[in-house]
């Protein structure tokens, strides 16, 4: 396992690229890209999932937080299309997740929350 590469898969499959592409530019085949994609997925969300979760049970506000900085272009979209693919995940297996967006001096600020339990 290539952790560095499996982030680098991750990003780019959340990011828009087909598993051939990512394929082609690895130098594996499409069903390994998408092997690789499905277990960075699934641990990447496994580890964002329980840190929520650790949050929420904890009797502080500490929030996950994703800093987005001030700019446009394919880092800026990026980044806007991981903050949609990990609610979307996160819905999936069940959790509410409220994000909290604030202004930065760099940027903006998404803390992501989970609310499962309190919107029972």
């Amino acid at each position: 396992m290539n952790a560095v590469r499996d982030e680098s898969i991750l990003r780019e499959r959340v990011s828009g690229d087909t598993f051939r592409e990512i394929g082609e530019r690895h130098g594996i085949s499409t069903m390994r890209a998408h092997t690789v994609y499905g277990r960075a997925a699934r641990q990447h969300l496994d580890d964002l999932q329980r840190r929520l979760l650790a949050n929420a049970q904890s009797a502080t506000d500490d929030l996950e937080v994703l800093l987005i900085p001030h700019h446009s272009g394919p880092e800026f979209d990026a980044a806007i299309d991981y903050l949609r693919w990990v609610a979307a995940e996160l819905a999936e297996r069940g959790v509410k997740l409220k994000i909290h967006p604030r202004p930065a001096m760099n940027g903006i600020a998404f803390g992501l929350e989970d609310v499962t339990r309190s919107s029972r």
